[in-house]
């Protein structure tokens, strides 16, 4: 892990991260209705047809816990969240 990523996971580890990407990505809101719409007319067109997400570089899951809100996400038929970094959860020796 590069050392410049290093204190910003670490602030993650402590469950500060949420509010402070929320606020870095200011179109979060607006990107996940415009996809919840179209997820809205997918399952409309082919209703059989499995919903999955998968949510690269997803972080802490801020994505998925907001698209709650204008998406249930119930209604996906499977959901996953992967991120390439160490895991957030850092305790030093």
């Amino acid at each position: 892990m590069s050392s410049t990523m290093r204190p910003f996971l670490k602030v993650a580890a402590v469950g500060c991260l949420g509010a402070g990407v929320y606020k870095t990505y200011p179109g979060r809101q607006t990107l996940l209705r415009l996809c919840a719409a179209h997820l809205r007319q997918m399952k409309k067109e082919n209703p059989d047809k499995p919903l999955v997400w998968v949510d690269i570089g997803g972080g802490t899951g801020l994505n998925i816990e907001e698209m709650d809100k204008y998406f249930p996400i119930g209604d996906f038929d499977s959901v996953y969240l992967i991120d390439l970094c160490q895991p957030y959860v850092y305790f030093p020796a």
